[in-house]
């Protein structure tokens, strides 16, 4: 049985999925930025620099541009190959709403570089805090068993290795992370040259109505073989695949 990559190295590609529907005016925009696969130092980078920008993502794009009524940012993962997602659901075009996002994740990388010693250590801590943070429920401590064994990883002890990990996690180490896993990828995004993760764009109205098959079937008339066959590389790995056949799969 052949064992598809769970990512594509050094393969530039995007994915955009449109949908609209006649219920609401409301539209959404989910843009997800896929970094390299899972490992201590990426996982980490990762999840610091979710924690730091995780407010002024809010309070520029919903506070300061009112973009939306709902503005939320923070790490995906997906068959062991997390990324950054940003959402937001407003009533402006997701067109829009996509530039603004580009335009706040090229200020990343200033705000990064003038965040002061004290601010820093107090993102560690609250970032160590949360991942120490026993479960409240019986429902998040099979969630946290679940994934990993969705995963086929069995580090049930991940999160005291990577708060470990943390304390030695410089400023530095976040702004040179943005810049390899993001600044590069942006720039070349704009000049519609080869970048280095996975962008997914999807303009989706805010409704819980059943949809019918026709106007599924209207979403996938750009589908391609070329598409399908990039979709399936970068997503489907044979741990995924056991799990759907055992019915075993969670999402994050």
């Amino acid at each position: 049985m052949d064992v598809l990559p769970q990512c594509v190295k050094s393969v530039s590609c995007y994915y955009i999925l449109k949908a609209t529907n006649d219920v609401h005016k409301s539209s959404a925009v989910k843009i997800y930025y896929q970094c390299s696969q899972e490992e201590i130092h990426m996982n980490t980078s990762l999840d610091l620099l979710c924690q730091i920008i995780s407010e002024p993502c809010f309070n520029i794009l919903c506070t300061q541009e009112q973009l939306g009524y709902i503005v939320f940012s923070g790490k995906r993962r997906g068959n062991e190959v997390p990324g950054l997602r940003i959402i937001i659901q407003s009533e402006r075009h997701p067109e829009l709403l996509d530039g603004r996002v580009e335009a706040f994740l090229e200020c990343v990388q200033g705000f990064l570089e003038t965040i002061t010693d004290e601010e820093f250590i107090l993102h560690k801590a609250a970032l160590s805090t949360k991942k120490l943070e026993r479960p409240k429920t019986l429902n998040s401590l099979a969630n946290f068993y679940w994934n990993e064994i969705a995963s086929g990883d069995y580090n049930f002890g991940r999160h005291v290795d990577e708060v470990e990990y943390l304390k030695n996690v410089t400023e530095n180490d976040v702004v040179q992370f943005f810049k390899e896993a993001f600044v590069r990828g942006l720039k070349n995004f704009r000049a519609d040259q080869p970048h280095n993760h996975v962008v997914y764009y999807t303009s989706l109205a805010m409704s819980e109505r059943a949809w019918r098959k026709e106007e599924l079937l209207d979403c996938i008339d750009d589908l391609t073989v070329e598409r399908l066959r990039s979709f399936i590389n970068v997503f489907f790995s044979r741990t995924h695949v056991e799990s759907l056949v055992h019915g075993n799969v969670t999402e994050n």
